[in-house]
């Protein structure tokens, strides 16, 4: 068996070489685009039809679902079973709800010896939803020139078996419409693939398949005096500018200016829990501003409660003293973190107008006439 290996596809794996490298920690981030919209790796992926102990299943067929995708075989002694036992764990972690709107499939590499009963056995050991797909050697060299997947035959004279197949160990992450949204490298905990697969199920499942997105100007998150403003590219919002703190992260409003849309959607919608996700908030924005020909976003230390006011389980002092000159009432306890950020920023700009909007955004506050 020959290598395969395409240069216009390969771009997947340098990709994935790089998440241990200079450009990302765990994954990369690829934004999910509209419908019709021309993917930013116009030669990765794309639809393909294989065999299965059921019959012949495309990738078309789970149109409307996330798709985990991942190739090897089932004679393979380490990288396969042990990435099979991440996606079965993360299976196994998920809602019915969720389950209904994820699939893995699992494609061999060694189509000589992984006939589809022989796949459809080993895949559901991990977990029943776990699909084994398989084909004819010019299929599968077909479908892995699509994902730019390495992939060769080594001899192993001393081995019963004959041979083993090396080849690349990256996750696929696709999006309801087939297109990629994640790569994912292998040895990624299965916490870690978990809490990514349910980012693009919370950002996709659900959205009108018509590519007609949510704008700026409708969601939630952006404060009604904000969305007021108009147009939306005169400000960074302040729920995006928390997250970039939290992110450790600096832009300038010329940078917000020249993202598209959908982009400015996602920095609004992406959450913030912790360290790690505020890793994956800096990559996020880094790989849209590299798409939008921008230079190198500025890094600094991520907020934190030692030193940020808002991130304190406290009330800080010069909130309280910010409350009583302005009339504000309210318990801090009772606030979002957001809620709190807003209150520190407005106790930072001590203008009467602002305090005024940001009040009427906050139940939990009240501004006591004088």
């Amino acid at each position: 068996m020959a290598l395969r290996w395409s240069v216009r596809t390969g771009l997947a794996l340098l990709l994935a070489a790089a998440l241990t490298e200079k450009l990302f920690a765990e994954v990369l981030w690829l934004d999910p685009l509209p419908a019709g919209t021309q993917s930013p790796y116009p030669g990765l992926g794309g639809n393909f039809t294989l065999a299965s102990a059921t019959g012949p299943t495309s990738l078309s067929d789970y149109q409307g679902k996330v798709v985990l995708l991942f190739f090897g075989y089932t004679f393979c002694p380490d990288i396969c079973p042990t990435t099979l036992t991440v996606l079965g764990h993360v299976l196994q972690t998920l809602g019915d709800t969720e389950l209904d709107n994820v699939q893995v499939l699992f494609i061999s590499l060694d189509p000589e010896r992984d006939l589809p009963q022989r796949m459809a056995e080993y895949s559901a050991f991990f977990h029943p939803k776990i699909r084994g797909l398989t084909g004819t050697a010019a299929q599968i060299a077909q479908v892995a020139k699509q994902y730019g997947v390495l992939y060769q035959a080594v001899s192993a004279p001393d081995s019963a078996l004959g041979y083993s197949v090396d080849h690349s160990g990256v996750m696929y992450l696709l999006g309801w419409d087939g297109g990629a949204v994640a790569l994912i490298q292998h040895g990624s905990p299965a916490d870690e693939v978990l809490k990514i697969v349910r980012e693009v199920l919370a950002r996709q499942v659900g959205q009108p398949r018509s590519g007609k997105d949510e704008r700026l100007h409708n969601m939630d998150q952006v404060l009604t005096f904000e969305r007021e403003v108009g147009p939306q590219d005169h400000f960074i919002p302040l729920v995006v500018r928390m997250k970039l703190d939290l992110a450790g992260a600096r832009i300038h409003l010329a940078d917000w200016q020249v993202l598209a849309e959908d982009d400015r959607q996602l920095l609004v919608e992406l959450q913030i829990g912790d360290s790690a996700q505020g890793r994956h908030y800096f990559n996020a924005l880094r790989e849209l501003l590299i798409s939008a020909n921008r230079g190198v976003i500025g890094q600094f230390e991520p907020a934190s409660a030692a030193v940020t006011d808002w991130l304190k389980e406290v009330e800080p002092e010069s909130i309280v003293m910010f409350k009583v000159r302005t009339g504000i009432h309210g318990d801090w306890r009772a606030l979002t973190r957001f809620q709190r950020y807003l209150l520190c920023h407005a106790a930072r700009k001590n203008d009467v107008t602002l305090n005024r909007q940001i009040v009427a955004e906050i139940p939990a506050l009240e501004l006591l006439e004088p």
